[in-house]
């Protein structure tokens, strides 16, 4: 990410695009802002965000993710909106799926030193994970015998709040699955999964992939402040957290390095008052 205000699509330092290309593309980001904004719901706005992407050649890519990015840090409603969106696109879809887009826009943002960009797209291994040959034994639910993991995920659909709070420490991603899904379950119960250690990857992925779960800041902070993380989740819902709880995570010192510098430039510049391009 480039640290001047007037940055412009498509253009280098050294090669500048037109001013009607600019013009053009400015008002296609503004009038897609304002489309994904005026949809109710968030799926609607991950598909129109991620169709929006997918049309776009790889170097404009690079250059909208960025003003998002940038209105999202100054805390514009649609900014915010869109980059929620799209930091949800990129966790919900598989690398394979897109490769050669994510490949070509990670190329043009190291030629264009937008470093927030590349950090976002990378997905190094979790800061900390369980011993290689190590598992999280399965809760003990104090019914007297051995209990399935198809029992356990029935379970997790019910509404006694004894078994619910003892399947909260559950290291079986179906079951959480199940578990995030009842309506029973409190925005504390999800804190206490996503903040619990050690844990596994695939636990944690399974928060950010719950539509109304993932909407929550408070949850989304947990799981960037949790080392167990994967460390390219963490990334990507950097760019969705309040400029205070970035400087939480800017702050840490159990976090992967990635996440900390990354999260040190968001701060900056926010703090340098780095407009969106426009403003």
């Amino acid at each position: 990410m480039t640290d001047q205000p007037t940055d412009r699509p498509g253009a280098t330092p050294g090669h500048d695009a037109s001013n009607a290309d600019v013009d053009a593309l400015q008002q296609a980001f503004q009038a897609s802002l304002r489309t994904i904004s005026n949809l109710p719901e968030l799926d609607m706005r991950v598909a129109a965000l991620g169709a929006t992407l997918e049309a776009r050649p790889p170097r404009e890519v690079a250059w909208w993710i960025d003003q998002l990015m940038r209105g999202a840090l100054w805390g514009k409603n649609a900014e915010v909106d869109a980059m929620m969106a799209c930091s949800r696109w990129l966790i919900r879809e598989r690398v394979d799926d897109h490769y050669n887009l994510i490949k070509s826009v990670f190329e043009c943002a190291y030629h264009d030193e937008r470093r927030a960009i590349l950090a976002i797209l990378r997905d190094p291994p979790p800061h900390q994970k369980l011993i290689k040959g190590r598992q999280l034994a399965a809760p003990d639910l104090k019914l007297g015998r051995e209990v399935t993991l198809g029992e356990r995920r029935s379970l997790a659909r019910g509404n006694n709040r004894n078994i619910i709070e003892k399947l909260l420490r559950d290291p079986n991603r179906l079951v959480v699955e199940q578990l995030l899904q009842n309506r029973n379950l409190r925005e504390a119960d999800v804190i206490y999964i996503a903040s619990s250690r050690p844990n596994v990857p695939e636990v944690l992925r399974e928060i950010a992939l719950h539509k109304d779960w993932y909407l929550r800041q408070s949850v989304r902070h947990t799981l960037v402040m949790n080392p167990y993380a994967s460390t390219g989740l963490a990334l990507k819902l950097l760019p969705t957290l309040s400029i205070e709880k970035l400087r939480q995570v800017r702050n840490a010192s159990h976090l992967h390095p990635l996440v900390l510098e990354t999260a040190a430039l968001l701060v900056e510049l926010r703090e340098q008052r780095t407009a969106p391009w426009g403003i």
